[in-house]
This record gives structure tokens, sequence and C-alpha cells, in this order.
């Protein structure tokens, strides 16, 4: 009836980017947005666990459930952070695991990668804008 019914979820601070919705079960599972780093909202019980299974796997990276197959059963997840663009791997949803595919950029040693720390500050108009600082390897930050 093109009528709004119910605000899902929503975020003081940011937009909402994407939709996170189950083909088989017919039913929106959760959101993510992203603040200083991309986070999520979940609706269902079943997508949080699978996420939180994802990062207890994989510590100290972001990670996103990029597709899965008709019967939610497979996924193929990406885990990345700032100083990697990212692991492909296939996850197994029933058995829980998880096989690594393929290497985004091999050639990048996150060892040798700067950190991006995030930062917050206030605009005039008194809006909080979030970015990033990334100080070159082994230096530390001088405030004046």
């Amino acid at each position: 009836n093109n009528k709004e019914l119910k605000m899902l979820y929503e975020n003081p601070e940011v937009d909402v980017n994407n939709l996170l919705y189950s083909k088989k079960r017919k039913t929106i599972t959760g959101v993510s947005f992203t603040t200083w780093k991309t986070q999520y909202s979940f609706f269902d019980e079943q997508r949080k666990e699978m996420q939180n299974d994802l990062e207890k796997k994989l510590p100290g990276y972001d990670v996103a459930v990029t597709n899965m197959d008709k019967d939610e059963d497979k996924a193929l997840v990406v885990a990345y952070s700032d100083k990697s663009y990212g692991t492909y791997y296939f996850y197994n949803i029933k058995n829980k695991k998880l096989s690594k595919l393929a290497e985004i950029s091999p050639w990048l040693n996150e060892s040798e990668m700067a950190e991006m720390k995030p930062i917050t500050y206030t605009s005039r108009d008194g809006m909080t804008i979030h970015g990033y600082l990334t100080l070159p390897k082994g230096k530390e930050t001088k405030r004046h």
C-alpha cells in the first residue's frame, strides 16, 4: 500500500549502508553501518550467531558475508583490516567450518603497514565527524 509501517533501525550518527536479507527465509536479518568501521545490528539470532562465530574465528579483522547459496548452507566471507585488503574464505554454515580460498593482496606484509586510528572531531555546526589518522609506522602523535 506504499505506507511506512514501522522503523526497523535508526542510528543517530550515520546512515545505514546495507540491509541484510535472507532470501530463503524471506526476512530482514539486520543492517550494516559505518562509524569508525563497519558495524552490524542484527534482528535475527541465526545471522547474529553466524557473525559472532566468524569474528571469533578471524580475530582482529572486519568480517563480511559477501554471498550465500540459495539454501543458505554455504557462504563466501571476506576478512579485512586497515593493514590488509583481505582474504576470502568459504564458510560451511552447518558445520561452522571455515576454509581459506585466496588472499586479495598477498604481496602486502601486514607487519610493515601503518595502523589507522579512529578519530572524531566536532565541526563548526556541532556535527560529529568520524575519520582516521594514519601516521608513519613508529611515529607518535604530537599535540600542539
